[in-house]
């Protein structure tokens, strides 16, 4: 089971609301980062922009139940590659050293 929240899609204008939505996110605990990188890679790939980013923001340890350690960095690093490939920019911010 995997959780993505959209704070703000393309069609929807920049508001005080989608202000109010991204200044409250906060870690839910446990994720699975490449499930998440693969569904916004979809999501992107369906709009008509010229430039397509990405951007992650993680603390780089992805962990779910029987998702963890290298396993799990792993699967990022190969979801990140795979947006590349498909012509989408990956913008990496850590909020961990």
């Amino acid at each position: 089971s995997v959780e993505l929240y959209i704070l703000k899609d393309f069609q929807t204008r920049y508001t005080k609301e989608v202000d109010l939505r991204i200044g409250s996110v906060a870690s839910l605990g446990q994720n699975r980062d490449g499930a998440a990188i693969r569904h916004a890679t979809s999501r992107l790939l369906g709009e008509t922009a010229q430039t397509k980013i990405l951007v992650l923001i993680s603390d780089g340890k992805p962990m779910d139940d029987l998702y963890t350690g290298s396993y799990a960095v792993a699967d990022t690093k190969k979801a990140l590659r795979e947006a590349g490939q498909k012509g989408i920019d990956p913008f990496c911010i850590t909020v961990d050293r």
